[in-house]
């Protein structure tokens, strides 16, 4: 079969042309390249090759040359999964390091592209009707209407933009509790927080002054016994997931998983008594 023309020829690596070309056919095939930033498409990659098969660097930048991506991010990408341990690696004298992903991996990817293939329609459903009751529940109409922008996000499967909405929400709600109901407790703890004999910060006066760290916030919040360490686990727990979503990873957001979020900010954070505003 003719090579697609817009897909360049190969350089040199330990895979042929016929072969990566079978790969980009795959990738397209599942829908895998809507994303395209180069993490996820070499985890990708790496899934589809034959398990005995194993690629070099090179073979990732010929890959991404190929999709018309930039070829220098493919170390970073290689590294990212090796430090996840989605793959084996080993060295050959002469030829360098080969990478193949890692056989207890393949099972994941395996579910993960058959959730990619459900139909997602009835849990959509179904996640509209657990978070709207959850909604009812919120008075504050600014973050009300906040939420249903974040419903909306589920309910077109935009998981990861839903996500990142309900943590702006929860910290949005957690700045003002702070501002108007323990700001002294607050601006003790960070007051005494200093570098070379000189404050941090400021005192906060106004709500835009809160430090620009979010876990800095949440770890003052604490310091001053503002809550307990199972609301603090819960909101350092809260934006890890928010930044592993937020920016260009191999992190699956389902809907499942997206909903849980939301929900678990909701109930914990905004309708919890303790943060009542």
């Amino acid at each position: 079969m003719a090579e697609n023309p817009t897909v360049r020829i190969s350089q040199s690596g330990n895979l042929t042309s016929r072969r990566l070309v079978q790969v980009i056919r795959k990738l397209k095939e599942n829908k895998l390249l809507h994303n395209w930033y180069p993490t996820a498409v070499i985890e990708w990659f790496a899934y589809f090759l034959p398990s005995d098969l194993w690629f070099t660097e090179e073979d990732a930048k010929n890959l991404l040359d190929r999709l018309h991506m930039d070829e220098s991010e493919a170390p970073r990408a290689v590294h990212h999964h090796r430090q996840a341990k989605n793959l084996l690696m080993r060295f050959i004298p002469g030829e360098g390091f080969k990478y193949k992903m890692e056989r207890g991996k393949r099972e994941g990817y395996a579910q993960r592209l058959l959730l990619s293939k459900k139909d997602p329609e009835p849990e959509r459903k179904d996640v509209s009707r657990h978070l709207k009751q959850l909604q009812t529940k919120v008075t504050d109409q600014q973050q009300k209407a906040f939420l249903e922008e974040a419903i909306k996000c589920l309910e077109v499967g935009a998981c990861r933009a839903a996500i990142i909405m309900a943590w702006i929400l929860t910290y949005d709600h957690l700045r003002r509790w702070v501002f108007k109901k323990h700001l002294a407790a607050f601006n003790g703890e960070i007051s005494s927080r200093t570098k070379k004999g000189q404050p941090i910060h400021d005192p906060v006066v106004n709500c835009e002054d809160f430090p620009h760290k979010e876990s800095e916030v949440i770890d003052i919040c604490y310091k001053a016994k503002l809550f307990d360490r199972n609301r603090k686990n819960l909101l350092d727990q809260g934006l890890q997931e928010r930044n592993g979503y937020a920016h260009p990873s191999s992190t699956t957001a389902s809907i499942p998983i997206a909903v849980g979020y939301v929900a678990k900010m909701l109930e914990n954070i905004l309708l919890d008594p303790h943060f009542v505003i």
